[in-house]
């Protein structure tokens, strides 16, 4: 199939309420960063009031759930021939896909978890007991044993996360099918997708571009106008949220549901399998 990737940055502003969603979806994260940074300026002369920002980390979590289900949902919207991003509504059924997204990525977060745990035990293990030996070679060269785990150990993390990205996207659009988390993980959907040139060139514009985002960002507040910048970060995000799952799920409903749909169990809703999409 042909990709547009003109839509990555088209298609999160047709419609009519690109603003509503915008202003509710991207607003309140914004909001949060403001006030996390004026909490962190003013920390600077009270130091106790850095622990306001753990009030903010619930608010923040149930804002990332509201993104997925959001995202879900245009994902299904794209499989029922839609061009432009669905309403804000039904809230309850955003909350509910925004949990079950998110169930997806704890899953994939597994081996995440498991490899901090193992680094954190070897190099504490490893250094500790390079400093309770009395002899001091025998001491230096556990020491520098536990250094180099712990940097293999940051290396298969960093490289397991970027697979984690790469295939989770496809979970989700496996999900917003099926409705189920057992889809959301098969080995043959993820394959038939995500081992395509259609789906690895909008993900790696998607990914160098957030990739951008955070460095730029990162860059600018050493010189503190990082700061200035960083409420519109999570505005640029949700940009390329929309605009990313629009396009994996225009992959996903060619690879899977309309190249081979008598492989599939029935969703709850197909009318728009396979549909010609025009603007």
């Amino acid at each position: 199939m042909s990709v547009e990737y003109g839509d990555l940055l088209d298609y999160p502003l047709r419609g009519d309420d690109t603003v509503t969603v915008f202003a509710v979806m991207a607003g309140v994260p914004v909001v949060l960063a403001i006030v996390s940074v004026v909490i962190a300026f003013l920390s600077l002369l009270i130091p106790f009031l850095g622990i306001l920002n753990l009030v903010l980390y619930p608010v923040g979590l149930l804002v990332g759930v509201l993104w997925l289900g959001y995202f879900v949902r245009i994902v299904r919207s794209t499989y029922a021939g839609e061009t432009k991003p669905p309403a804000l509504d039904d809230w309850g059924g955003l909350l509910k896909d925004g949990l079950f997204g998110t169930v997806v990525y704890l899953v994939y977060s597994i081996p995440l978890f498991v490899l901090v745990g193992v680094g954190f035990v070897a190099f504490v293990g490893l250094v500790g007991g390079a400093g309770a030996l009395a002899e001091e070679s025998a001491g230096a060269a556990l020491g520098l044993l536990g250094i180099l785990v712990f940097l293999v150990i940051s290396v298969l993390y960093l490289a397991y996360a970027v697979v984690m990205s790469y295939f989770a996207p496809v979970s989700i659009c496996s999900y917003a099918d099926d409705r189920s988390l057992s889809a959301a993980f098969s080995v043959d959907r993820l394959r038939r997708v995500a081992l395509t040139t259609d789906y690895a060139v909008p993900w790696a514009l998607v990914a160098g571009a957030a990739f951008a985002i955070q460095m730029i960002v990162g860059f600018l507040t050493a010189f503190l106008v990082g700061y200035l910048l960083q409420p519109l970060v999570p505005i640029a995000y949700f940009f390329l949220g929309v605009g990313s799952f629009y396009l994996f799920a225009q992959v996903y409903d060619e690879r899977v549901r309309t190249s081979a749909p008598e492989s599939r169990a029935p969703a709850d809703d197909r009318s728009g399998a396979g549909r010609r999409r025009t603007r």
